[in-house]
């Protein structure tokens, strides 16, 4: 059976498209813009992922410069556009994580500084919740559903701003997105 594949690119996001959509690539910019409360920053940042055809592992990369105080944590939250949520993977982390993931081996490699790159694979044992949103500790289909659906944002927390400094929605519909990449 041969798949047809679609290649998308709109305002700074590439999207994979089979006719059977299980593989996908994600490229988001970030910046404060989108923070909550918005963050007057030259931070910017960029996050490429790729969710493999079994929906089983998201393989990541974190590209950041400009932050204007040294990073803690950068996350993937559960939650819609204009809406704060909880975290449901880290993707980096400085400082402790309040709900880390189960075994120690497990725990995300540490954040740049204030620029720089982090890349990963994440899996079900790296889904830490938020379970008061629906989504258990290991619950990779949740997580995926969400970031299918559009109910998903890329966060990268700060000293200076420990809510968030730079924010982008994994948005699977981009037609209303106006942020754009010259990378």
């Amino acid at each position: 059976m041969l798949a047809t594949v679609a290649l998308v690119v709109i305002a700074g996001t590439t999207v994979v498209v089979t006719d059977n959509d299980f593989s996908r690539r994600i490229r988001e910019v970030l910046t404060g813009h989108e923070e909550l409360p918005l963050v007057l920053t030259n931070g910017r940042g960029v996050f490429t992922a790729h969710i493999n055809e079994d929906r089983t592992e998201i393989a990541y990369k974190l590209r950041y410069s400009g932050l204007e105080s040294n990073a803690t944590q950068a996350h993937i939250h559960i939650g819609q556009p204009g809406i704060n949520g909880g975290v449901s993977v880290f993707l980096c982390v400085n400082t402790p994580p309040i709900n880390p993931p189960a075994a120690p081996a497990d725990l995300p490699p540490p954040c740049p500084l204030r620029e720089g790159e982090v890349e990963g694979v994440l899996a079900a044992n790296d889904v830490v919740g938020p379970v008061n949103q629906g989504v258990l500790a290991g619950d990779f289909g949740r997580l995926i559903y969400a970031i299918r659906t559009g109910n998903t944002y890329v966060n990268v927390h700060t000293v200076q701003s420990p809510s968030g400094e730079i924010r982008h929605q994994i948005d699977h519909d981009r037609d209303h997105d106006h942020d754009h990449d010259h990378d």
